[in-house]
């Protein structure tokens, strides 16, 4: 419908926020020639073990690689969602999500510190390990400034150093 209505009478593009395990290369084709110009997918972590047991997201590194593959074939920008300090998080995992982003090649990342939103299981998880650290949780106004969750001081110190890379 955008296509028809939008597109191609007066050349309006647009972005959309996608999710990765909804792709296809039917889609993301169908997106490009409709006048989409950017998806913007958030993989999160580049912990398999993170994305699959903490955030419930198992998306596989071979299914980010192709999704990302196939909107460079269709000629469409990239967003990456990516987060750290995520509960159980560990230096090697923000490894491995720097090694991932640097192999998909987002034209754009949004890098964020995890914040866990009340009412969802990993607030929950958060809670039943006491890892809310509640005067930053409260106190902060968003989830680029730091974590909202208690960490050992030399990992946030890391932490926020990897913010600034």
């Amino acid at each position: 419908m955008w296509k028809k209505e939008f597109y191609e009478p007066y050349g309006i593009e647009y972005c959309l926020n996608g999710r990765i395990n909804a792709m296809t290369e039917d889609i993301i084709k169908a997106l490009s020639e409709s006048g989409c110009r950017e998806i913007r997918m958030g993989f999160e972590s580049g912990s398999f073990r993170i994305r699959k047991d903490i955030l419930s997201k198992p998306i596989t590194e071979d299914q980010m690689i192709k999704i990302y593959s196939l909107c460079d074939k269709y000629s469409l920008n990239t967003t990456s969602f990516t987060m750290m300090a995520i509960p159980d998080e560990k230096d090697f995992d923000v490894q491995e999500t720097l090694r991932m982003t640097a192999k998909l090649k987002p034209n754009l990342i949004r890098l964020t510190f995890c914040y866990q939103f009340e009412n969802t299981p990993l607030y929950d998880f958060v809670i039943k390990n006491n890892l809310l650290d509640e005067s930053r949780y409260y106190a902060q106004m968003g989830y680029f400034e730091e974590s909202p969750l208690k960490w050992d001081p030399e990992y946030e110190k890391k932490l926020m150093a990897y913010r600034y890379l």
